[in-house]
């Protein structure tokens, strides 16, 4: 899947463009402000249905103009699909109306993911190690809910579902409701549905974090080996940052968190809470949720809120057995992250059988030369990548892979 051309009209600093694009991509040249960023954002918006930083439909606007219109041409292997997003702010407030059209057919925002499918970088996602758990959960939510028409539904039915339970909780006024009371009715009702779709939606995300860890752990050792560049990197011992990993550790593990429950390895090796081999099929997973509201039943009536669950579980990141929210490097950081952009990217293309558009916005930003050049080399030969830069001296760096560099300056781009 690659967009081949793309079309603006009054998008964010963009007054008119229309340019085509080739299948490896396209490299951005140029200084901040310069509108790199709004490029990559309104592909984002096309294939995604969500702008990458604007909370308001206003901020999408160019300044004086009333509406914006972007527009793409798809290749897909079924052939060409047309998509535009339309956009008008309404109010003082700037909120407005966003219309989506694919081949000419009005659709949800949302269910575009079913048409397209994309994976951005951009230097907020380093909040997905210094982050809330939020962060982590949202970026785990729109991984599978942009593969899955199945965990789509399910998570909205567990949202609709968790606010009920918590209207129920929050009538009690601090009590545990008497026995056979209409409220304690209404609780086991919504518990009971809350448990059935969030086992659902733990199952789904174990399995996924399964697969995203382990090739998260590939491509991280690809990209944050400390060898040299051309050396034997068979041989090399070295953790993360130049420490030696702990023994028995792999270099990059991810673990999936339950609230009040013990941490769980969710990749290769032994698993806390029981044999290797067992699966966290859908009766595990209920059977784990059910343990872990028990021992928070009494609390949850108290404060008046669900305390445990999909909603509030994290994932853990470490690095040679670190902790890297807590220890890691900023360098170390971002290569994670980075590694977790190339697992995603593979995790949707064994989930939709066509590579997603790849969006790396200043992606070279405090990374060193070698990792740099490791990331550029791990990017699969096949997939589209629109990447941003500020600095003029990396033009052949970013030209690796047969990208055309251009050199983006007040909405205008010029082929380097």
């Amino acid at each position: 899947m690659w967009v081949r051309l793309l079309a603006l009209r009054d998008f964010r600093n963009y007054e008119e463009l229309e340019v085509d694009f080739p299948p490896p991509g396209v490299s951005l040249v140029g200084p901040n402000g310069a509108g790199k960023t709004n490029l990559l954002e309104a592909v984002h918006l096309l294939l995604s249905g969500r702008a990458l930083r604007a909370g308001r439909e206003k901020e999408l606007i160019r300044w004086g103009a009333e509406s914006y219109v972007v527009r793409a041409a798809v290749s897909r292997e079924e052939g060409e699909t047309e998509v535009e997003v339309r956009g008008e702010a309404r109010g003082q407030e700037g909120s407005g109306r966003r219309t989506v059209l694919v081949n000419s057919t009005r659709i949800p925002s949302h269910d575009l993911p079913g048409f397209f499918s994309s994976v951005v970088f951009t230097p907020d996602d380093l909040e997905l190690i210094k982050g809330s758990p939020k962060v982590r959960r949202a970026f785990l939510d729109r991984l599978l809910a942009g593969a899955s028409s199945y965990y789509r539904h399910h998570l909205v039915r567990y949202e609709r579902l968790l606010s009920q339970r918590n209207h129920v909780l929050r009538m009690a006024g601090g009590r545990v409701p008497a026995a056979g009371s209409e409220l304690l009715r209404l609780h086991e009702l919504f518990t009971e549905s809350l448990l059935e779709v969030g086992s659902r939606l733990l199952e789904r995300r174990r399995a996924a974090l399964a697969r995203l860890a382990r090739a998260a752990a590939q491509a991280y050792a690809m990209i944050d080996d400390p060898s040299p560049v051309g050396a034997d990197e068979t041989g090399a011992s070295g953790g993360a940052g130049g420490r030696p990993p702990l023994l028995g550790e792999p270099r990059l593990s991810i673990r999936y968190v339950p609230v009040a429950a013990p941490e769980e390895e969710v990749e290769t090796g032994p698993s806390e809470n029981g044999p290797p081999d067992l699966p966290w099929d859908l009766a595990r997973c209920r059977e784990e949720l059910v343990a872990i509201w028990r021992r928070v039943e009494r609390w949850e009536w108290q404060q008046g809120r669900s305390l445990v669950g999909p909603h509030r579980d994290d994932i853990e990141l470490l690095a040679g057995g670190i902790n890297l929210r807590t220890y890691g490097s900023q360098g170390q950081q971002r290569s994670v992250v980075l590694a977790l952009k190339l697992a995603e990217l593979n995790f949707l293309r064994e989930e939709t059988g066509r590579w997603p558009v790849l969006l790396l916005d200043d992606v070279f930003s405090e990374l060193d030369p070698v990792r740099r050049a490791r990331f550029m080399a791990a990017l699969p030969a096949g997939v589209q990548v629109f990447l941003t830069c500020a600095e003029p001296g990396l033009v052949d760096q970013l030209s690796v892979g047969g990208r055309p560099t251009f050199a983006v300056e007040g909405g205008r781009l010029t082929p380097v």
